[in-house]
């Protein structure tokens, strides 16, 4: 029996957010008073939370410090495209009108809850709504776009750097007297990616032109019951990009992302190259590609794949293991899209489209 007006928290999974934050929360962004609250763990970079209260859900996410100067600028682009009719799910204002809260150091934005089928099974016909749905932000992001958003490129590491830095992990395994078997794949990963880096160095960039999601894949993709898209989350990657190459991108994630969260590597290529063909025709239906520049741009996704330290950085740098699932998936990937042939084969896909 609890007395009336009392606040009572069903704590679910994981982490546990502190009581005092959630309240403040709740108070800021008038959303009435928390009933229950569990930690998503989807993610990798963020720690979020989603949370029930007497208003309705709502989902927080924690705001690395480093990502705090983009903020603005995420929720602009946010904006953005749901002016252009794309469903952004866009970040939610506090009271007085801020785009996020900080206590105790800690950074939180609040976006509403939209309920969503979440499955790793989808059908071609998914997989061309996928297509159209970021031909659609491509389209957005081709013309009209503000100068503060324009301002925003993505970027290459110089490859000098990304060496150091690739030696720099390999020498901190190197020096374990008992490396564990993380350390090993690892290794095996550092290794791959050193013996490639100077094939990298002659593809060359393509123009910055089109406002991009920065991180398009199945998982920030949210459907209803009959598997429409009704809302893409995730825009803390939107830059100024080369479109081949976040369509690049985006169907090695998701097309080629085999079929279950445990081991994602173990995609079957006939398969994927099926659903790339699918997730092709959808988008050059609404925004058609000449075959020639899906190449350069799956190309430019190889070298970003073999240039990367991310997970290397998430996981000896800032502690976060959860990166570790994703190397035998990122060891594939550049293992079979160093085969000019699987390039070719999806490239047909693109012309098929066009026709």
């Amino acid at each position: 029996m609890y007395l009336p007006g009392t606040i009572v928290l069903i704590w679910t999974r994981y982490e546990q957010m502190n009581n005092e934050h959630l309240i403040q929360l709740c108070v800021d962004f008038d959303l009435g008073t928390p009933i229950q609250i569990d930690t998503n763990r989807e993610g990798v970079s963020n720690t979020s939370h989603n949370l029930t209260t007497d208003k309705g859900k709502f989902f927080v996410k924690m705001v690395r410090e480093k990502k705090k100067k983009y903020i603005h600028y995420i929720a602009e682009a946010e904006a953005f495209m749901r002016s252009r009719d794309i469903p952004a799910v866009g970040m939610l204002a506090t009271k007085r009108g801020e785009t996020f809260v900080t206590y105790d150091a800690n950074m939180y934005t609040m976006y509403p809850f939209i309920e969503s089928i979440r499955t790793h099974r989808y059908d071609f016909d998914e997989f061309q709504e996928m297509g159209k749905m970021l031909g659609r932000i491509h389209r957005a992001g081709s013309s009209n776009v503000p100068a503060t958003l324009r301002e925003h490129l993505f970027s290459e590491k110089p490859t000098a750097r990304v060496t150091a830095e690739l030696h720099s992990y390999r020498s901190l395994i190197a020096a374990k007297s008992h490396p564990d078997e993380p350390d090993e794949l690892f290794r095996t990963y550092i290794d791959l990616k050193l013996k490639m880096l100077d094939e990298t160095l002659q593809i060359n960039p393509l123009p910055l032109d089109t406002l991009t999601h920065g991180d398009y894949h199945a998982r920030n993709l949210l459907m209803d019951s009959n598997h429409a898209i009704v809302g893409i989350c995730d825009w803390e990657q939107a830059a100024m990009n080369a479109r081949s190459y976040e369509l690049a991108r985006a169907i090695l994630y998701t097309c080629y992302a085999g079929e279950g969260e445990e081991e994602p590597h173990r995609y079957d290529n006939t398969t994927a190259e099926g659903f790339a063909q699918a997730f092709l025709s959808g988008y050059a239906s609404v925004y058609p590609i000449l075959a020639t520049e899906l190449a350069h741009g799956i190309k430019l996704r190889w070298k970003r794949l073999i240039q990367s330290f991310w997970i290397e950085e998430q996981y000896y740098t800032n502690g976060d293991t959860r990166s570790y699932k994703f190397i035998p998936h990122e060891i594939r990937l550049i293992q079979d899209f160093a085969e000019p042939e699987i390039i070719e084969r999806i490239c047909q896909y693109a012309r098929v489209a066009e026709a």
